[in-house]
């Protein structure tokens, strides 16, 4: 009878389990504040466990790890603490070790030693896993009570689910970021671009409408297709530069374009002209 109702038990914890594991995913997905869904991630491992701690820790360029998010711990250490991670440590351990490391009492503990953020929380068992891969992790997972408890081989899953659901939330809301630094940075770029693209042509436009002026009054019957080259080159420029317009604009129109029509003074100067030189201003970008 008792074996029954232990089965009974077992398999409502694991349903349990499995059900919490489902609403952080869901959470995970609808939030973009990281730091909220660690925080939450860590309060619902420790009340599913019936443990006092849990603690994110995250690994720094310093090579220690920080205690990024938490529950429990005394105030002031969540996202003050650090702590060591060479091989003598829990946290040097678990990141060299390829499963999940279960304490059973720290006290007796010969793989390593307790740090002080758990000494000094009188912690005695626990559980700690890696966020991320052995190859490349991004920190830890660690639920500890001030009780001897005897974690099973579904609890250590379940630590584990978490912390595989909190490496992909983590992942994907870093690319999330790098993304939006890329489209910032790309909208700058687009934005000089489209300054300095205005700025070249309205330096272009300048010596090609007066040149198109000028070649409306050419003697076509000295050089007939001389003249129509003539005319065909300032075209194509024209058309070049609304073309650059448009590519900086990101498909944005141009605008209608007029003909261009020769002052009063040039029409009635007959067939004789001749150009004026101007000299090019200097154009400047930043």
């Amino acid at each position: 009878m008792s074996s029954s109702s232990d089965s009974e038990t077992e398999l409502y914890t694991r349903i349990h389990q499995q059900k919490v594991v489902s609403s952080l995913g869901r959470r995970a997905l609808e939030t973009d504040d990281i730091d909220r869904l660690m925080h939450d991630a860590a309060a619902t491992v420790a009340e599913t466990l019936d443990c006092e701690y849990c603690k994110v820790l995250e690994l720094v360029p310093s090579g220690n790890v920080f205690l990024r998010q938490g529950v429990g711990w005394q105030e002031g250490i969540v996202g003050e603490a650090e702590v060591p991670t060479d091989t003598n440590s829990q946290a040097g351990y678990t990141l060299l070790s390829e499963e999940p490391v279960v304490v059973d009492d720290l006290r007796t503990e010969e793989r390593f030693s307790g740090p002080d953020l758990l000494t000094d929380h009188d912690v005695v068992s626990g559980i700690s896993v890696i966020i991320g891969t052995i190859d490349d992790p991004w920190g830890i997972l660690g639920v500890h009570t001030t009780d001897q408890a005897s974690f099973t081989d579904h609890d250590v899953d379940f630590v584990q689910s978490v912390a595989n659901l909190l490496a992909a939330a983590i992942e994907r809301h870093t690319y999330q970021d790098e993304l939006e630094e890329t489209v910032a940075e790309l909208q700058k770029l687009n934005t000089r671009l489209e300054k300095f693209a205005s700025m070249l042509a309205h330096e272009l436009r300048n010596p090609v409408t007066i040149g198109q002026i000028y070649a409306q009054h050419l003697p076509e019957e000295a050089a007939p297709k001389a003249v129509e080259n003539v005319v065909e080159s300032f075209d194509r420029i024209e058309n070049m530069i609304d073309v650059m317009l448009v590519l900086t604009r990101r498909g944005d129109a141009v605008g209608e374009r007029h003909p261009c029509h020769s002052p009063r003074w040039l029409e009635t100067s007959g067939t004789t002209w001749r150009p004026v030189r101007r000299p090019w201003r200097s154009m400047a970008t930043s």
